[in-house]
């Protein structure tokens, strides 16, 4: 069996307590026979705690919180996004008052930001936000702080943390806008809005658009990417099928990522084809590989071509 390993940041990998090589979100992988179970370690650098779990014929059919875990027809995959800190007691990273709230981001074992006003919270954040800054801005009448660290950001209002993830920059006026960064084959982008609703913001608008055109040999990666994220993708469609394309969602299900196809896939079904991942359960997964039929540079067709059993 085929085992890939990815990590939000750069690790070793430990197969049975042997150095196997390091891994970050370009993969490792190992042929492992899963019948006899093998100790697995991810082991990340600073102050940070591996993470270390048994490979067995078990374990992929149960849900983890300590990584997702996607199974396809020919291979498996685990994925680290987040290692914890080791303990060194409290210490505050940030700190400022925002309107009637002061908020602090600090380290315990993990990051948290603190929101003490009228209402009080502690909320988790991203083990990015170890270099957090606060910023304070007004939108709509409210005061929101603005938390930020490298492409990563976190909105409050008061206790109420409405945004959080990658974000390329945000504007606040009358509502909060907010550019995040999708990636894949065709650079998507999509500006996010805010409005003010009952002391908080909630997201009112989402457009997508892509910044550049995909490569060649990637245009069906793209247009399920575009389809993932709710940009429009009848461009992307021959004539034939254009018509259909309010359809493909539902057609495709609710997915939530889209990967690439490995050597094996390429070789068994082409190199047409997508892998989309659908939840199972909690953070266990499923991937179902489809096939695009090309004519003229526009796909003509999508067919499923193999799934998991």
């Amino acid at each position: 069996m085929r085992v890939y390993f990815l990590s939000c940041e750069r690790a070793a990998l430990k197969l049975d307590g042997e150095y196997a090589g390091t891994c970050d979100m370009f993969e490792q992988f190992a042929e492992l026979d899963e019948r006899r179970g093998i100790l697995a370690e991810l082991v990340p650098g600073g102050n940070r705690q591996p993470l270390n779990f048994f490979i067995d014929k078990d374990f992929f059919e149960h849900p983890h919180d300590y990584a997702a875990v996607a199974v396809a027809e020919h291979a498996r995959y685990i994925y680290a996004d987040e290692f914890k800190e080791k303990s060194d007691g409290i210490s505050v990273l940030a700190q400022k008052r925002a309107g009637g709230s002061l908020v602090t981001v600090f380290r315990q074992g993990g990051i948290f930001v603190a929101a003490d006003g009228a209402d009080c919270a502690v909320m988790p954040l991203p083990p990015h936000f170890r270099d957090a800054k606060i910023a304070v801005c007004d939108a709509a009448g409210n005061t929101i702080a603005a938390i930020s660290a490298g492409d990563r950001l976190a909105l409050l209002c008061g206790a109420d943390m409405f945004f959080c993830g990658r974000a390329e920059n945000y504007e606040c006026g009358a509502d909060i806008a907010v550019t995040v960064p999708l990636g894949g084959c065709a650079g998507l982008k999509a500006t996010l809005t805010f409005e003010a609703a009952e002391g908080t913001f909630k997201e009112c608008r989402r457009t997508v658009a892509a910044t550049r055109a995909p490569a060649d040999g990637t245009e069906h990666i793209a247009f399920f990417e575009g389809v993932l994220h709710g940009a429009d993708c009848t461009t992307m469609l021959d004539d034939g099928i254009s018509g259909h394309a309010d359809a493909l969602k539902g057609y495709l299900g609710e997915f939530v990522a889209v990967i690439p196809p490995d050597g094996y896939i390429c070789q068994k079904y082409g190199e047409r084809t997508a892998g989309l991942v659908y939840r199972r359960q909690g953070r266990l997964y499923d991937i179902k590989y489809f096939a695009a039929e090309m004519k003229d540079g526009k796909i003509a067709n999508i067919l499923p071509v193999c799934q998991q059993d």
